[in-house]
């Protein structure tokens, strides 16, 4: 059993203006565009998505990432970031695989034996963290290391029935 009495994100006895503070826009070192997602992995590492590309901050400086090895170029909208279970921090980019960052290098994620795909809809965690992709082929999938398992498949409803 734990007891805490009080437990504060910032000193109660000082004022916000004792604090440093930076804005960051296009205009001044944010070099991003529009942000669609971000996410923070264990290392402390803000991932910033943006339609520009995929960005990581360290809290003073914003470095463009390439991933250009996997996908055809580093500068394609970034539409989904999230971090798993084990820390790893996954991309969900527009019109290509999913990606994956694990011990800081990029993989593409595939189903079985085969690549994601640009149909991908959607990229989410479970309760326990676990990467759930929804496609449009493919219908839900989880991840299990660098495979997604089927779960569920799509559902189609005849045109005429809409």
């Amino acid at each position: 059993m734990y007891l805490v009495s009080n437990a504060y994100g910032l000193d109660p006895n000082r004022s916000l203006s004792q604090y440093v503070r930076e804005h960051w826009n296009t205009e001044s070192k944010f070099p991003g565009g529009a942000v669609n997602a971000i996410a923070q992995t264990s290392d402390g590492y803000l991932w910033i998505g943006t339609d520009r590309g995929l960005f990581r901050f360290d809290g003073f400086n914003f470095m463009q990432v390439s991933f250009s090895s996997i996908v055809d170029s580093s500068k394609v909208p970034i539409l989904g970031l999230l971090t798993d279970a084990s820390g790893s921090l996954w991309v969900r980019v527009q019109g290509s695989d999913v990606l994956r960052l694990k011990k800081g290098k990029f993989e593409s994620v595939a189903y079985g034996s085969g690549r994601v795909g640009p149909h991908v809809t959607a990229v989410s965690t479970d309760r326990n963290r676990a990467v759930l992709v929804s496609d449009a082929n493919h219908g839900t999938s989880a991840s299990e290391e660098k495979i997604l398992r089927g779960l569920r498949r799509p559902r189609w409803c005849p045109a005429h029935r809409l």
